[in-house]
């Protein structure tokens, strides 16, 4: 079962979106849990209303996550853009550090 992780600095509407579509997922058993982190107030409660559990940070739902797979979601996503040489580049993509303990249970 995976846990998903979703960063919620896109806004309390584009994570309600997302939390619904997870709801099958959920209903098969696929998904075990849902984490949020980044959230402001509205989407604090948005995800509270959903039981989905609220993380300060990527590190705190990372090492909260009880099932033996992650699903980092974000709400929104940029698109590839084109760097001078021509060439698609991925635009503006960050990953978070790796906990000084590493992510295996």
């Amino acid at each position: 079962m995976i846990s998903v992780v979703i960063d919620a600095r896109g806004g309390a509407e584009a994570l309600a979106r997302l939390l619904a579509g997870l709801v099958p997922a959920a209903a098969d058993g696929v998904v075990r849990e849902v984490l949020v982190f980044g959230a402001d107030a509205r989407s604090r409660d948005v995800a509270d209303d959903a039981g989905a559990r609220i993380c300060a940070d990527f590190a705190g739902a990372a090492t909260a996550a009880k099932g033996p797979w992650l699903a980092l979601l974000p709400l929104t996503h940029r698109r590839r853009r084109k760097s001078r040489r021509g060439s698609a580049s991925a635009a503006a993509c960050s990953v978070p550090a790796l906990p000084k303990d590493g992510w295996r249970r």
